[in-house]
């Protein structure tokens, strides 16, 4: 979904073809030389129903709840209401019905149609799940093609089973979200993040980009800051 949503932006700002310029960089090796990827809990976030609610509409938000997590719910969420816009074939696979062109006459993701044709659809897909974040959703296959687009389906299964293959999996200690970080504006996320960009489109050498980024980082305090917080998050966790 990201990736088809950088896609829609890229198509809109720029002439030459997303398929010949953006891939998905393989994560960078550790200090240790092992290159690490995340593998966390399945949940991470969480929908709150206000105290406010009587009996009555509190039991009708459960049942749609309820309904967003069934199989049904999940399948018209992804590929809207069976019959009218897909159908389920005998391998057990889902099959597009809507014509996915644009009034222009330009192609359209099936996530952009459903959107169009049922505006909630696009409420509903995380308002009970996280949406469908598996094996399933990574695969090859026409539905998600559809969904998505064929060349962002295939950075997607590229990427997953690269990091799958090569990459050591470390669980994410979500208890850290809660910890107050001291406030910085010298190691900040977005300033870190924008100089890493920076790094990317760069027109020298972006491995050398970086490592001098680091170094004035690590001259102003970084590595202090770092010891330091993990420190305070240490004897928050005691």
């Amino acid at each position: 979904m990201s990736l088809m949503d950088l896609k829609e932006e890229w198509d809109i700002l720029n002439d030459r073809p997303f398929e010949e310029c953006v891939d998905i960089l393989p994560v960078f090796p550790a200090p240790d030389g092992v290159r690490y990827s995340n593998s966390s809990n399945l949940f991470w976030s969480e929908t709150y129903i206000s105290s406010s609610v009587d009996d009555a509409k509190l039991e009708r938000i459960l049942a749609l709840f309820e309904f967003l997590m069934s199989e049904e719910g999940q399948a018209f969420c992804h590929y809207g209401i069976e019959g009218e816009d897909y159908i389920r074939l005998e391998s057990g696979e889902y099959h597009c019905l809507l014509d996915l062109t644009s009034a222009e006459g330009n192609p359209v993701s099936l996530s952009t149609a459903l959107a169009e044709k049922y505006p909630s659809s696009s409420l509903f897909v995380n308002l009970a799940t996280w949406d469908i974040c598996d094996w399933n959703s990574l695969e090859l296959n026409e539905m998600n093609s559809l969904l998505y687009g064929e060349h962002c389906m295939t950075l997607s299964n590229k990427s997953a089973i690269w990091f799958r293959d090569n990459t050591t999996q470390l669980e994410r200690p979500y208890a850290f979200l809660n910890f107050p970080k001291e406030a910085t504006d010298l190691f900040s996320t977005n300033r870190a993040f924008e100089a890493f960009v920076d790094c990317v489109i760069g027109d020298q050498d972006a491995v050398a980009m970086w490592e001098d980024v680091l170094e004035e980082m690590r001259g102003n305090g970084l590595e202090e800051y770092i010891n330091r917080q993990n420190q305070l998050y240490r004897e928050y966790l005691e």
